[in-house]
């Protein structure tokens, strides 16, 4: 449920803020998303990468590895460069684009060297999924369509709520939620036919892309677990004015407001420290994962009341000046 909620949430965030920032005040928004995506795609990964060596087995193993990060990073640069330039009308086709090029890519490319196997991964994924030597947990081409069609629901909920009408937004984030649950149950019932309907290579193809996989990631995978999602989004929209939901808003606005700290700091807690405490299973486990997570969130108020976050971001045109890119290119000027 984690991963297309991230993601959906992600690129309602930047639809909402496209719709609700003028022309003036979007750019300043522009310029921290950039800048964090910049943060995530360097010093940020070698973070993550540091924190997973205990638990892959080492440096090498670690460093095969993709993480979300890099898939949403990507995400967010393409999709705060190009959000004003493709219309919204126009998103699902290229979100539905992106997922039919990288089953092609999957289905079809089967590159031989070293660095295009990387790269059909990296873009699609592969069947071989987690055996694979060269893990890509999350392929861009099919996130990124996540991310898309994010965006397209951002502005919904942003129409709603310039109308003063906070329920409608709620409605149609259930409204979603409901039509992506069931259409993701029928298509999984296909399974139990298609074989009978379709039998051979093309039933074996098709197949693969109604099952319920995350790597590579399908539509029915999609559509299921991020129904759950939005599924919460609907509930905290629509009774976010409620007491228990002020006073629960209050705390875990600290772990949103200081997510992507929160989000490196616990992969050193759950993938480095409790890999090298190697705890012996115990019923008593959630009491383990309750501290964890309090080490977790004390840790985040503290970043946050310190003001923090500012160093978790790459002023991008300097870094496009430290890459010989001059001032007045088309790259500076975004």
């Amino acid at each position: 449920i984690a991963s297309p909620t991230f993601f959906l949430i992600s690129g309602i965030v930047l639809g909402y803020l496209h719709v609700t920032q003028s022309k003036e005040e979007f750019p300043a928004t522009r310029a921290v998303l950039l800048g964090r995506a910049l943060f995530l795609l360097t010093v940020g990964r070698i973070l993550i990468y540091l924190a997973h060596v205990p638990l892959a087995g080492g440096w090498i193993p670690a460093f095969g590895r993709s993480f979300i990060t890099d898939a949403i990073a990507v995400s967010i640069i393409i999709g705060t460069l190009g959000i004003r330039r493709i219309r919204v009308a126009y998103r699902p086709w290229l979100a539905f684009g992106c997922y039919v090029a990288a089953w092609i890519m999957v289905e079809v490319w089967t590159p031989e060297g070293l660095i295009t196997d990387f790269l059909k991964k990296f873009l699609a994924g592969s069947p071989e999924g987690y055996e694979s030597a060269i893990r890509v947990d999350f392929p861009l081409l099919q996130w990124l369509g996540v991310y898309i069609m994010g965006t397209v629901l951002g502005e919904r909920i942003a129409g709603f709520y310039a109308r003063g009408d906070e329920r409608g937004a709620a409605r149609v984030v259930l409204r979603v939620s409901v039509i992506s649950f069931f259409t993701s149950i029928a298509v999984l019932a296909l399974q139990r036919i298609l074989p009978l309907v379709i039998p051979g290579a093309v039933g074996t193809v098709l197949y693969r892309h109604i099952y319920l996989s995350k790597l590579p990631p399908t539509i029915p995978y999609f559509l299921f677990y991020g129904s759950i999602g939005l599924a919460f989004l609907f509930l905290f929209l629509r009774y976010s004015e409620t007491p228990i939901m002020r006073g629960f808003a209050r705390h875990a606005s600290i772990l949103g407001q200081t997510s992507l700290f929160a989000f490196i700091f616990q992969y050193f807690i759950y993938f480095t420290v409790f890999v090298w405490m190697d705890l012996p299973y115990s019923p008593v486990w959630p009491i383990t994962f309750l501290v964890s997570a309090a080490i977790v969130y004390a840790a985040s108020h503290w970043w946050f009341s310190r003001g923090l976050n500012v160093y978790l971001a790459i002023p991008y045109r300097r870094f496009f000046v430290a890459l010989g890119i001059r001032k007045g290119s088309a790259l500076s000027r975004l």
